[in-house]
């Protein structure tokens, strides 16, 4: 219950430095059917107690410990075994070397697919160069004349981005042109 993970941190964050402590949400059902995994615990605990979180997994799923890495796990325990047949309930929720190997291969694949949480912190050299192709201008659908009023009717959104970006449409329409524009002008 949360009461006695607030009462198990209060001890733990006494004895050690609770910036190095990383919370694991746990299931222990051996193995955790998927439907009781309850990952979403993952992004309450984070939020409610302010903490690391990881997961302790014991479904048999190997995509879970990604869904919880992607979710904001920052760690993922999985039991292993080199026998899935020996006795006790841990051997038959474990995973045997070949799963492992996968899903570390995994881990790393998702983990530059999760790249930067910061947006703003990178956008790619190759993203700025194509961006002045595929966003869009507001151009001239028909012929408009000088004083005539931009409307849904006179005005369309293409590609490149040359003009007035697309971005300004609510600041266009309802003006009046200052300009003869023919189709497929840009507009200034």
């Amino acid at each position: 219950s949360l009461k006695e993970i607030k009462n198990a941190l209060k001890i733990l964050k006494f004895k050690i430095n609770s910036k190095k402590l990383i919370l694991l949400h746990c299931v222990s059902l051996y193995p955790t059917p998927i439907q009781k995994i309850n990952l979403g615990s993952l992004v309450f605990l984070r939020k409610k107690l302010k903490i690391k979180v990881g997961l302790s997994d014991h479904t048999k799923d190997l995509n879970v410990p990604l869904y919880a890495i992607a979710m904001g796990a920052e760690v993922v325990e999985k039991h292993f075994t080199l026998n899935k047949k020996l006795k006790g309930p841990d051997h038959k929720a474990s995973i045997n070397p070949k799963e492992l190997t996968l899903l570390i291969k995994n881990i790393k694949k998702l983990e530059l697919m999760i790249g930067y949480k910061n947006k703003e912190r990178l956008i790619y050299k190759d993203e700025k160069k194509i961006k002045k192709v595929i966003r869009k201008s507001i151009y001239a659908k028909k012929l408009i004349k000088v004083g005539e009023k931009f409307s849904l009717k006179n005005l369309i959104t293409k590609r490149p981005d040359v003009g007035i970006s697309s971005s300004k449409w609510f600041d266009v329409i309802g003006t009046k042109s200052k300009y003869n524009f023919l189709p497929n002008d840009k507009i200034k």
